[in-house]
């Protein structure tokens, strides 16, 4: 599934936290920096109106979930339950080394939103 660059007037996306049912993800988003932590906000508003590639863009993940990248490291792992409704796995602050480093704490959240 292929998200569209942008869903237009009527794309108003309904996005819901899936964090608190994760112990993971919650240390994940506890542990994000300021700089991070204005990534995810900006990533998650621009997604909640309708901005389908929010911040330096949107990677498809597999199985129905992407990965929201922002400026400054602030990371967001959504699942896409249908065309408008969205459940955001987890948050975190992308590794300097980059997406091989990152690939552990994405794995991992989504498999612990799996279970």
């Amino acid at each position: 599934m292929v998200l569209p660059r942008s869903l237009g007037a009527k794309g108003v996306i309904n996005v819901e936290s899936k964090i608190k049912n994760s112990p993971y993800a919650i240390r994940q988003a506890e542990a994000l920096g300021q700089h991070a932590q204005k990534d995810v906000d900006n990533l998650l508003v621009q997604l909640a109106n309708g901005n389908a590639n929010p911040g330096i863009g949107t990677r498809a993940l597999g199985n129905g979930f992407f990965e929201l990248r922002g400026r400054n490291a602030g990371r967001v792992i959504i699942k896409q339950i249908d065309d408008h409704n969205y459940d955001i796995v987890g948050k975190f602050q992308g590794h300097a080394m980059g997406d091989a480093a990152n690939s552990n704490v994405i794995n991992r959240l989504m498999g612990e939103y799996s279970k």
